[in-house]
């Protein structure tokens, strides 16, 4: 917000300038009107670019120092080249003036397209330690359910082993045994629907972290969160076949 109002006075300066320099006599004065213009339709622009932005304050910081370097080397430009050809103190006094109006336009352009690359930069960067941050929150469900699933695992083909058992000396029937097997396709479509779950979630963060950018220390952490996460999603894969397994050598 300070921003904005400082860019609100000074567009007033502006045109207060502007109305100035018409006022002057010759092609000096109608340069200068026309670069203060130029001036405060930059300011402006970076106005209403500012009432947008993530921090206006920094904006308005970038905006101002581009703008001071921008008049000041506009006016010694100006009155340096007046100079060279003359020590006439009074007319280096008026292309400064021109010179900076000049400057000040151009520098503040400058600044507002470093201000929109800075923000850009900095809009990266958090989205890509948001990406980093919500692999690492599916990769913490998923160690749990990796955990859960090894010890579902276990007990199951402990259940198999003595259906198997049980089966072959004919202490349970047929339909008996099939219904256990049936349960253990439960689970097993359960843990499925989990892997592919987690594969969907995989393709999505792929896709997102393709369309980031950021520094190279944000990258390797959203790679190794990445590379975390496709180590356990194969080790869900081989759970899940070591039960099919099970089940498929309960039913030979």
């Amino acid at each position: 917000m300070k921003a904005i109002v400082l860019c609100g006075h000074v567009m007033l300066a502006v045109l207060l300038g502007c109305a100035g320099a018409q006022a002057e006599a010759g092609e000096a004065g109608r340069a200068r009107a026309a670069s203060l213009l130029e001036f405060g339709l930059v300011l402006g622009e970076a106005a209403a670019s500012a009432a947008r932005s993530d921090d206006p304050a920094r904006r308005g910081e970038i905006l101002l120092g581009g703008t001071g370097v921008g008049a000041l080397q506009g006016c010694v430009g100006a009155a340096l080249e007046v100079l060279a050809q003359g020590p006439a103190r009074g007319a280096a006094r008026g292309a400064c003036k021109t010179g900076a109006a000049a400057g000040a336009a151009a520098g503040a352009a400058d600044a507002q397209a470093v201000a929109e690359r800075d923000e850009r930069n900095r809009r990266e960067l958090a989205s890509l330690r948001e990406a980093a941050e919500r692999v690492q929150q599916d990769n913490q469900a998923l160690a749990r359910l990796l955990a859960a699933a090894q010890q579902s695992l276990r007990d199951a083909q402990a259940r198999l082993v003595r259906l198997r058992a049980d089966v072959d000396a004919r202490q349970i029937s047929a339909a008996q045994a099939e219904a256990l097997r049936r349960h253990e396709q439960q689970n097993i479509e359960s843990l499925q629907a989990a892997l592919d779950s987690a594969r969907a979630s995989r393709a999505r963060h792929g896709q997102q972290a393709r369309s980031a950018g950021g520094s190279d220390a944000e990258w390797r952490a959203l790679d190794q969160e990445i590379a975390r996460m496709d180590r356990q999603i194969a080790e869900l894969e081989r759970q899940l076949l070591a039960w099919q397994r099970a089940l498929a050598v309960s039913r030979a």
